[in-house]
């Protein structure tokens, strides 16, 4: 394959470029969020039971909520990462933690079915570029 014929494969499309540039914006400020919320974790269990009172919310689950939503969302920046660089991996861990991030705060008892919603959308615009990654 000659150097033209590479560049036209590899040829990112603007709406992916789109996409993953929001991805960067999305995945790095929930990332800031969690990591706050690791580190003021009395703080926020102490003003949600403040404003909720019936839920009986603990810091422990704070705790692991905001531990496991920066570790996901870590792997979600890196995906986006890979995803620009048209990688089929970056495509497949995004998914995947995209999966897992909508699953475990319903085990939580914090689950939201619009965010649900909103994530099928955004893996399914990715894969409609799939044909473009390598």
């Amino acid at each position: 394959m000659t150097e033209k014929e590479n560049d036209i494969v590899q040829h990112r499309p603007f709406i992916l470029s789109i996409l993953c540039i929001a991805l960067f914006v999305y995945t790095g400020i929930l990332s800031l969020v969690f990591l706050f919320s690791i580190i003021f974790n009395n703080w926020i269990s102490n003003t949600i039971s403040d404003f909720f009172p019936e839920r009986n919310i603990e810091n422990r689950s704070i705790l692991i909520l905001s531990v496991i939503g920066f570790l996901l969302n870590g792997i979600s920046f890196f995906s986006t990462y890979t995803i620009w660089k048209l990688r089929k991996s970056g495509l497949y861990l995004f998914s995947v933690a995209s999966i897992l991030f909508l699953i475990y705060p319903f085990f939580l008892g914090f689950g939201n079915y619009y965010s649900v919603v909103v994530m099928i959308v955004i893996v399914g615009l990715l894969f409609l570029f799939y044909r473009r990654f390598k």
